[in-house]
């Protein structure tokens, strides 16, 4: 039942998001600090991306939202990163799960749990202004891409 709810609000979410999904959008939470971890708080939102619906070779892809947060680490050299990756199209849901270091750098396993939802390894990095990048590679056309980071619109810029 709470996986029914949670997928139902997850499609509710992306069915309101895809009428004005930018070509690339990332944002975090505003809050103190700088760094590549970014300010604010341990649980707060670290990457919010997307990427709007796109052509890939002959194929169509459905815009792909992206919901990370971070919480601590086993050490303090390492934040853990979770969250929600789904297709706005409501063809698929998948679960992030990796971690952040102190050099900027990111790695993520993207699992389908629903449908069609992008599945891959997710490898970037983000300088302490928040530029950077986010590459999935996975099998399929749809599930390679790569989300240009911008200054100022991920929670390392606080």
């Amino acid at each position: 039942m709470k996986l029914a709810r949670t997928l139902g609000v997850l499609i509710a979410s992306a069915a309101m998001a895809s009428a004005s999904v930018p070509a690339v959008y990332a944002q975090g939470e505003s809050g103190g600090g700088g760094g590549v971890y970014g300010g604010g708080s341990v649980g707060a939102t670290w990457m919010r991306a997307g990427m709007a619906p796109r052509k890939a070779g002959t194929e169509n892809c459905p815009g792909v939202m992206w919901d990370i947060v971070r919480s601590a680490g086993p050490d303090k050299n390492t934040i853990v990163l979770s969250g929600p990756v789904w297709n706005l199209d409501g063809s698929g849901t998948s679960m992030a799960k990796g971690e952040a270091h102190t050099d900027g750098s990111f790695s993520m396993t993207l699992t389908s749990i629903q449908g069609n939802g992008p599945a891959g390894q997710v490898t970037g990095s983000r300088n302490k202004n928040g530029v950077g990048h986010a590459t999935l590679a996975g099998s399929g056309t749809c599930n390679n891409m790569t989300i240009p980071l911008k200054a100022g619109q991920t929670s390392s810029k606080g």
